[in-house]
């Protein structure tokens, strides 16, 4: 659990690669995969837009991803955006605003990784706190 924890910032980089990429190239198939729904006019172009924020996100926190490195805010900011994330999707799942076959899958990663790198902020900090 440790070893993942380490890497949840690595991992969670090539998530949001691995998301960004097909929504600048295929916005609509992943949205339908994750909402159930045609995107509405501008809908295109406002998810590639956010596919390359996915794509700049997980190559901004890619070096903040390396085991050794000290918390840096751009963890601080990937592990808020997965926990963030979580909620939505979560969210939009429970509540069916959402009727992808893709969005509680998404929530659950999303959470899962979030309170990943969350452990792994607080065993950083309890180590740097001095006895």
């Amino acid at each position: 659990m440790v070893k993942l924890t380490r890497h949840a910032t690595r991992i969670s980089c090539l998530v949001e690669l691995s998301t960004g990429v097909p929504l600048v190239l295929v916005p609509s198939v992943v949205m339908a995969l994750l909402f159930g729904s045609p995107l509405a006019d501008g809908g295109d172009q406002l998810a590639q837009l956010f596919g390359a924020a996915l794509i700049s996100l997980g190559i901004s926190c890619w070096s903040a991803g390396d085991p050794e490195a000290k918390p840096s805010t751009a963890r601080l900011g990937l592990m808020l955006y997965n926990l963030a994330a979580a909620l939505f999707l979560i969210g939009f799942a429970f509540t069916g605003a959402a009727q992808g076959p893709m969005v509680g899958p998404a929530g659950l990663l999303h959470l899962v990784l979030g309170l990943l790198m969350l452990l792994d902020q607080s065993r950083s900090a309890a180590q740097r706190k001095p006895m």
